[in-house]
């Protein structure tokens, strides 16, 4: 991330947290940073800006996972939220696909229809096979591992309507599992969906990587 965001970061980080012992909490539940390797001082941006540059310099990025244990001490603390809000804001969608494991599956439950519907209005005949494949690649592109992904052998023709072509999409999506849902929700242009949907879509990722870990 660039210098300039990790420091509006701590700056919002500074504003929500300042007890060193809390601070000291957040560290400790963050992989890979060690309080012994790391310096405090009388100054909770500076610290926080410490931390940030530690976490963002990590093999893998640290600074989602630092600033959403930061959240955790205090989820009404409106200068966290921001922070959090921020930094899910910055990351690419391969970064957050990492993040997620491969399995369980995902219940049908949450995935809410208006994401469905939202998808099946915008997204009819070739263009939707086309979102599925990309969708696909994302997955790849996230785990080059990835055995799982949607076949197109296990959707309906795309002479159906929209409607019941996307539940399939979606239920076949869950049954993968986390990456392959979350693929499929950050492969679109989110400036096309209306503001619930997104919503929708932002709490249903942050489920995915939260409830899995």
């Amino acid at each position: 991330m660039d210098v300039r965001d990790l420091k509006e970061i701590a700056d919002l980080l500074a504003k929500g947290i300042t007890d060193a012992e809390k601070i000291k909490i957040v560290i400790q539940l963050t992989t890979d940073l060690e309080l012994n390797q790391l310096t405090f001082s009388n100054n909770a941006h500076n610290d926080w800006f410490e931390f940030l540059i530690a976490a963002n310099n990590r093999v893998n990025n640290r600074v989602f996972e630092l600033v959403n244990n930061a959240f955790s001490i205090d989820k009404t603390q409106k200068h966290l939220n921001l922070a959090l809000q921020k930094v899910k804001s910055l990351r690419d969608p391969v970064t957050i696909i990492q993040t997620m494991p491969s399995g369980p599956i995902v219940p049908s439950d949450q995935v809410d229809n208006s994401i469905i519907n939202a998808y099946a209005e915008l997204y009819s005949g070739i263009r939707a096979r086309e979102i599925v494949i990309n969708a696909n690649r994302l997955c790849q592109q996230a785990n080059s591992d990835a055995q799982t992904t949607i076949k197109q052998s296990s959707l309906p023709s795309l002479d159906v309507a929209p409607n019941r072509y996307w539940h399939a999409v979606f239920n076949e999506a869950r049954l993968h599992g986390p990456k392959m849902l979350t693929s499929l929700l950050l492969v679109v242009n989110k400036t096309l969906l209306p503001q619930n949907v997104k919503n929708n879509i932002d709490y249903l990722v942050n489920y995915l990587e939260v409830s899995h870990k």
